[in-house]
């Protein structure tokens, strides 16, 4: 897992945020940035902390033609 954030990527998930989209934090139980860990949907109204926690725009689901 990468360690933070870029400038544009804070950009980017504040952007989303306010377009309503879905964000996630990353969760590791042994600390933020290590490789064990899973991407959790903040809930409700989050409080962006971008030195301790890596953010993402939730990923659309793929459809996959049969």
């Amino acid at each position: 897992m990468k360690a933070r954030n870029t400038i544009d990527e804070m950009s980017a998930v504040v952007q989303a945020h306010k377009e309503g989209k879905q964000i996630q934090y990353w969760y590791s139980q042994d600390g933020n940035f290590f490789e064990t860990g899973t991407w959790e949907d903040c809930a409700g109204n989050p409080v962006f902390n971008f030195g301790c926690y890596i953010y993402r725009v939730k990923p659309e689901p793929k459809k996959v033609p049969l």
